[in-house]
């Protein structure tokens, strides 16, 4: 099924660009995260593709929706690859994952292949510890907030893990009358618990998929693979040691290979 771009938010996502090489590429984060998340990635690998680092709607430096669905951010990505050379090569990890796997069933001709990370149309993918973190980040005392550490400390009751901590408190900017979230705290709280279910999907997506998923990750299994084969018949799974759900950043080598393979079978040298 392909749906028409003329339903896309007139709003023009945030995009940082990487790279010179000669196959387009675009990268989706995750929750709470923005695309500049994968810069490093995207620069080691700058001499095969020229990257788009995307962040999603209500994320980064991007508008704000009152609505919040997969297939209205797939829109979103899809109306901003439109305007990019194309097909593109799109890579996603977790929720961008799930947009990624929506914008090719629905726009296949924007998209040339997939490499999806620790991402799945099982409803396990989901991490429900996202309503307490956004619960966290709607209570923290802004107000009074005068240093990024204090917002740590106050965010550790809610979430001891330091890493986690980290991705969080990158959406939290200094603006003329004092702290604020840059990401839209209240629209995700409100419409997070349907980001929780992959919603009904339609046809299928022919193009070669590459889906890598973390050998400890909790949200992914290798038991999706049918479920996902349903959808993406040319999907081959790698599953990368020791890694967890952010396998990138885990395994940031291998991922890095993974994906110099996939761009190297686009890059027009190769053809």
């Amino acid at each position: 099924m392909m749906d028409s771009l003329d339903k896309a938010p007139p709003g023009r996502l945030h995009v940082t660009h990487v790279g010179t090489g000669p196959v387009p590429a675009v990268f989706l984060h995750g929750l709470f995260g923005q695309g500049r998340n994968f810069a490093s990635v995207a620069r080691n690998l700058g001499d095969l593709a020229t990257w788009a680092l995307i962040d999603l709607p209500n994320h980064g430096r991007s508008p704000w929706t009152d609505f919040v669905d997969y297939d209205a951010m797939a829109l979103a990505v899809a109306a901003e690859v439109a305007r990019m050379p194309h097909p593109v090569h799109l890579v996603g990890h977790s929720l961008g994952g799930r947009v990624a796997m929506r914008l090719a069933l629905h726009h296949p001709r924007l998209v040339s292949g997939l490499t999806i990370l620790d991402a799945t149309v099982d409803d396990r993918g989901f991490d429900p510890r996202g309503f307490d973190y956004l619960r966290a980040m709607r209570v923290l005392p802004l107000y009074r907030i005068t240093t990024r550490e204090e917002a740590d400390a106050e965010l550790a009751r809610a979430c001891p893990d330091a890493a986690v901590r980290a991705l969080l408190l990158q959406n939290l900017r200094r603006t003329p009358t004092g702290w604020a979230w840059q990401i839209n705290v209240e629209a995700l709280a409100h419409h997070l618990r349907s980001l929780a279910t992959w919603p009904p999907a339609h046809g299928t997506y022919s193009g070669s998929v590459a889906w890598v998923i973390g050998e400890r990750s909790d949200r992914v299994s290798p038991a999706d693979a049918p479920a996902m084969r349903v959808l993406f018949p040319s999907l081959r799974v790698t599953v990368v040691k020791q890694a967890g759900h952010w396998v990138h950043v885990d395994a940031p080598v291998v991922v890095a290979q993974i994906l110099r393979d996939e761009l190297s079978r686009r890059s027009p040298s190769s053809h």
